[in-house]
C-alpha cells in the first residue's frame, strides 16, 4: 500500500494530535503538523513519525501555511478551533485539498458545533437527547424547576470542558451562572441531567455515505469526575453490544459528513441518549489500533478511493488507559494505588506511552513533574 498524499494534522499539543501522527506514521504516510501551542511546552512534535512541524496560533497564518502545501494534501483537525477554521475556509480550500465537511460546503460544521442545533438534528432521527435550553447570561433563571441540571458551553470553542457544571438546586444554579459570567460567558447550554448506567464513545469516520464505527468505547473512569475525559476504559466489539446505531449511520449519511468523529452516548439498559457529537478526531481513536483498526488510515483511504485491506471492526474486548489522567486520579485520591496498578497491568494500550515512539511521553512526563 502506497499513499503519496501528504497529511497535515492541525490543532493543539494533545494526545488527540499524537494519535493521528502515530496512526498514519506507523503506516509510512508522510505527516506534518501545525501546532497551535507554545513550542516550549509541546510533546507531539517529538514523535519520530512527524516529518515537519510548524508552530502557528492565528487563523490567517494557518491558512497561509496550508496554501503552501502541495495539491492533494489531506487536512485533519484535532481540536474544535482547527475544525472551525477549516470549515470556515472550506470553499477556498476544497479544490486543492481534502478537507472535512458537512454537505461539501462551508459553515455546517460550525453550525452543528452548537449543541442546541445538534439536539434538533438528532431528534429528527428519533435519537434520544436531553431536554436543552439556551440561557443568555443575565436572563431570568427562576423558570428552571427540574433538577439536577448540567451547564456547559453552547459551542465547544466558546469555553472549556472543565467549565461544565452540574447543579442540584436553584442556589447552585445561581452561583454557577455568576461564575460563568465572571469567566466571560455570554450564553450557555442548560440540559436536564441524564441518569445513566454508563457512558460510551463512538469513534469513527465517514466519507461518501460510508461510515465506519469499529467498536464501542466504554468509559470506566473519567477525570475530572463525572464530566472529564476517560482515564480508564474498555473497547467492546459491536457484536457484544445490544444497541441500535442505525439512526446514527443514517444521520451521518444524510448530512453527507466527510471526516472523523467522536460521539458521546449515555447508556441505559438496551437504550441510549446521545450527549454530543464532535465533528473531528477524538483523542481516543488511537486505542482502536490495538484491535487492528486504524480509523485515520481508513478515512484517508476512503477519500483517495483506495481499497481498504485493514480491518474495520474490533473482534475482541480489551482495556486501555490515559496514563497521565490515571496519575491525576491517584494524586487526588480518586483511586487507590492498587486500582492504579490494576489499570496499568490490564491495559493493552496507553494514550502517550509507546516504546516504539518514546520521546513524546518523556517530554510530557518531564512537563508534568515540573507543574
Amino acid at each position: 500500500m502506497t499513499i503519496n498524499n501528504m497529511v497535515c494534522v492541525i490543532g493543539g499539543d494533545h494526545h488527540n494530535m499524537l494519535g493521528i501522527i502515530r496512526m498514519l506514521g506507523e503506516k509510512k504516510v508522510t505527516v506534518k503538523a501545525i501546532i497551535t501551542s507554545d513550542s516550549k511546552k509541546t510533546f507531539c512534535d517529538k514523535s519520530k513519525y512527524l516529518k515537519e512541524c510548524f508552530f502557528i496560533n492565528n487563523e490567517k497564518d494557518i491558512i497561509s501555511k496550508i496554501k503552501e502545501f502541495p495539491k492533494g494534501t489531506i487536512l485533519i483537525p484535532t481540536g474544535d478551533d482547527a475544525a472551525f477554521i477549516l470549515d470556515k475556509h472550506y470553499d477556498k480550500l476544497e479544490n486543492n485539498y481534502i478537507v472535512p465537511s458537512i454537505n461539501k460546503c462551508s459553515g455546517y460544521i460550525h453550525k452543528y458545533m452548537n449543541k442546541f442545533y445538534q439536539s434538533e438534528l438528532l431528534k429528527k432521527y428519533n435519537l434520544k437527547v436531553a431536554n436543552s435550553y439556551i440561557l443568555n447570561i443575565g436572563d431570568n433563571i427562576s423558570k428552571y424547576k427540574k433538577y439536577p441540571l448540567i451547564l456547559k458551553p453552547l459551542l465547544s470553542i466558546e469555553g472549556k470542558k472543565s467549565d461544565i457544571t452540574i447543579v442540584e438546586n436553584f442556589s447552585e444554579l445561581n452561583s454557577a451562572v455568576l461564575l460563568l459570567k465572571k469567566l466571560g460567558y455570554k450564553r450557555i447550554l442548560v440540559q436536564d441531567y441524564i441518569n445513566m448506567d454508563y457512558e460510551c464513545g463512538l469513534n469513527g469516520c465517514s466519507c461518501d455515505g460510508q461510515t465506519v464505527i469499529p467498536a464501542v468505547l466504554r468509559k470506566i473512569r473519567r477525570f475530572p469526575l463525572k464530566k472529564g475525559n476517560v482515564s480508564f476504559g474498555k473497547i467492546i466489539p459491536l457484536d457484544n453490544v445490544e444497541l441500535d446505531f442505525s439512526p446514527i449511520y443514517k444521520m451521518l449519511k444524510d448530512i453527507n459528513y466527510n471526516g472523523l468523529f467522536d460521539i458521546e452516548i449515555f447508556v441505559n439498559g438496551n437504550d441510549y441518549y446521545v450527549n454530543e457529537i464532535n465533528f473531528r478526531n477524538s483523542g481516543n481513536s488511537y486505542v482502536y489500533t490495538k484491535g487492528g483498526v486504524n480509523i485515520a488510515l481508513i478515512w484517508v483511504m476512503l477519500n483517495l478511493n483506495k481499497n481498504i485491506d485493514d480491518k474495520k471492526c474490533v473482534s475482541k474486548e480489551y482495556y486501555f488507559r490515559d496514563e497521565i489522567l490515571e496519575l491525576k486520579q491517584l494524586f487526588q485520591k480518586n483511586i487507590t494505588f492498587c486500582l492504579f496498578l490494576n489499570s496499568l497491568f490490564k491495559s493493552k494500550c496507553n494514550f502517550i506511552l509507546n516504546f516504539r515512539d518514546p520521546k513524546p511521553f518523556l517530554k510530557l512526563f518531564i512537563n508534568f513533574l515540573r507543574r
